[in-house]
């Protein structure tokens, strides 16, 4: 079931965040191995990240019993962001009243020339706008096959290694957002050569610069590159 789960882990998240915050005051930072991009974080910020590295993995099994979208949308919305699905109107916020089909509409149903009014649900958007995302996070996007949006606007714990994952939407992404992820630098920037039907891609507030952009323009020249 999912009543009740999302509520725990955002309370699980806040109650590690409020223990580690403690064992920072009382310990030193000597030990821990740092994972952020920049070597002046602070060790809260080391710790957080790898609780955020944590809740961010794949679980398999849910991807096999759900599929690759529903298991999509559940790890967006357990994080604190939106998922918009095909065919349906609003954006979904609420894990507890996922859909499990989508009810389409008269126009849509016409346009398929289907007579049954639910269909399987497929993630076109994903809103992760300053939420929990990090790079490994994005393994979730393999399998999905109509993602056309991906907004990772100020995702702080977001480390550029985890762009490679964005191969798995390279058929479908069109806009994408990558805005004031500092964490993002130009050695990131080549995984993205490979998103051909990119049409928008923002990189304002990253830490890319100079020949490496004109590169990017270069290999996705029909996208508009905005830093």
């Amino acid at each position: 079931r999912r009543c009740g789960l999302n509520t725990w882990i955002m309370a699980s998240l806040q109650g590690i965040k409020r223990l580690l915050a403690v064992v920072d005051a009382t310990s030193g930072a000597g030990s821990w191995k740092r994972v952020s991009c920049s070597h002046k974080s602070s060790s809260r910020r080391t710790y957080f990240t790898w609780i955020s590295h944590i809740f961010n993995l794949v679980d398999k099994e849910r991807v096999k019993a759900v599929g690759p979208d529903m298991a999509a949308a559940e790890w967006v919305l357990r994080l604190g962001g939106r998922v918009k699905f095909q065919h349906l109107d609003n954006w979904s916020t609420d894990y507890n009243r996922l859909p499990s089909r989508a009810v389409l509409s008269s126009d849509a149903k016409g346009a398929r020339g289907r007579s049954s009014g639910r269909e399987k649900l497929y993630l076109e958007a994903i809103d992760g706008t300053g939420v929990a995302i990090t790079g490994n996070g994005l393994e979730h996007l393999a399998g999905l096959e109509r993602l056309h949006t991906l907004t990772l606007s100020s995702c702080k714990y977001f480390m550029e290694r985890g762009l490679v994952h964005l191969a798995h939407v390279s058929g479908s992404l069109e806009h994408l957002d990558l805005s004031h992820c500092r964490c993002i630098t130009n050695d990131g920037l080549p995984s993205l050569y490979v998103l051909k039907r990119l049409k928008t891609l923002n990189l304002a507030g990253t830490r890319c610069r100079g020949d490496s952009i004109q590169k990017l323009r270069t290999a996705i020249s029909h996208c508009s590159v905005h830093n």
